[in-house]
């Protein structure tokens, strides 16, 4: 993509909305829709596509496409991780698989001499958004097993998973240099939170088809009042 967002409190808190939204949409189409965790897939995929075509050809404003893309692998990721619950795989083997997947495609991204994250750019390539689909299923895992198996519910796992967000974040800007790892983790920690607080307003809030609704509408406000006046939060890809 041409632009991408600057790694800032600004795209910290864009993706926040994003990631309830993300879960939302991908519970609405598998449950309201009906596609099921994987019938779905195909349609988000062929999107994507079209997501990452138009970003080849439209200069201006395709700041939005990479949040689409990043809706849609949201969408997605949510989907393929309820989907291992479909073939009986639980949470105790599915969540270190994911997660040493996602250290595994981090430490190849490093000695492939692609890691050149540092201050408030990460480059984006197929290692970042393979990266993000993995970040999202993991986190997706996160939520159901902190607001289930654990206990704790929806509102307290979205509580807690973003508390340890802000923790890492505010370790990560300290620090001298900001590796790509720690950004894994603030995501995979705020997919958590955002499967945990999507599942709070869906399950028991407002329902499911009303809360895609509200999500959809809040994450598109914020992006406009984020980014659609001004060019100061991007970034050109190199």
């Amino acid at each position: 993509m041409k632009f991408v967002p600057s790694v800032n409190s600004r795209y910290w808190s864009a993706l926040a909305v994003a990631s309830i939204f993300g879960a939302n949409l991908g519970d609405f189409l598998s449950d309201v829709l009906r596609l099921g965790h994987l019938y779905g897939l195909p349609i988000l995929i062929v999107l994507l596509a079209i997501v990452f075509l138009a970003a080849n050809w439209i200069k201006d404003n395709s700041i939005y496409l990479f949040w689409a893309a990043i809706i849609i692998i949201r969408a997605a990721a949510t989907n393929v991780a309820d989907s291992f619950h479909d073939f009986k795989i639980g949470l105790a083997y599915s969540i270190p698989a994911v997660a040493l997947v996602l250290l595994a495609v981090n430490v190849v991204w490093r000695f492939a001499g692609r890691d050149a994250s540092s201050g408030n750019q990460i480059p984006i390539n197929g290692f970042y958004w393979t990266s993000m689909v993995l970040a999202g299923v993991l986190g997706t895992f996160g939520g159901d097993y902190l607001s289930y198996p654990a206990g704790l519910g929806n509102l307290w796992a979205m509580l807690i998973s973003a508390t340890a967000a802000l923790v890492v974040l505010a370790v990560r800007w300290r620090a001298v240099r900001h590796d790509v790892f720690s950004y894994w983790i603030i995501i995979a920690l705020i997919r958590t939170a955002g499967t945990a607080g999507g599942d709070l307003l869906a399950h028991g809030a407002v329902g499911l088809g009303p809360s895609t609704a509200i999500t959809a509408l809040t994450f598109a406000v914020a992006i406009f009042v984020i980014y659609g006046r001004s060019k100061r939060n991007l970034l050109e890809a190199k």
